[in-house]
């Protein structure tokens, strides 16, 4: 089955993010049906929480450009944005730290590599099944509860990826 790429990439970023439950704070949360591709907004319609988005930046990041049968490599920059509910009134963005930690955690394994062997730690997620010829993870902003917005906390985590790609087949097949 063909597939786009940049889709694709999306897809297998939410997978990783709700395969196994994920320890944030002490507690164990199923991600299953947490992830989100697409959305900018996540309202008071996502429950339960914590719920996940990978959203594509809207402005792109460089690309070296190519023409029709030349390879290209884009560097797609898109944002993950976490959203979990804050129990503390005195603290209230503690459990964005703590959720925006375990998300970032998870996401290591995308570019994990064994030390001395330089062998990847997790060959099932290594640069998402070879689609990706980089990784880069930006610094997270973390924001509390707002009366006018969220009641929960939440992060934003930008992540900048490396894609090449031939400018006539922009699709990958897959199983």
């Amino acid at each position: 089955m063909k597939f786009p790429k940049r889709l694709l990439v999306v897809k297998r970023l939410c997978d990783l993010l709700e395969t196994e439950p994920m320890e944030v704070d002490g507690k164990t949360y199923n991600m299953k049906g947490a992830g989100w591709r697409g959305r900018n907004i996540l309202g008071e319609e996502i429950k339960p929480l914590p719920a996940i988005s990978v959203l594509e930046s809207p402005r792109p990041d460089f690309a070296i450009y190519a023409g029709e049968d030349e390879a290209r490599r884009d560097n797609m920059t898109l944002l993950v944005t976490g959203l979990i509910e804050s129990r503390d009134k005195y603290n209230p963005s503690d459990a964005g730290y703590w959720f925006h930690a375990a998300v970032e955690e998870r996401l290591s394994r995308v570019a994990d590599v064994k030390p001395g062997s330089g062998n990847p730690k997790y060959p099932e997620h290594y640069m998402l099944g070879d689609l990706l010829s980089s990784f880069d993870v930006g610094a997270p902003v973390v924001r509390p509860p707002d009366d006018k917005t969220r009641s929960c906390a939440y992060f934003f985590l930008p992540i900048r990826v490396g894609i090449a790609t031939l400018v006539t087949e922009p699709y990958t097949q897959v199983p």
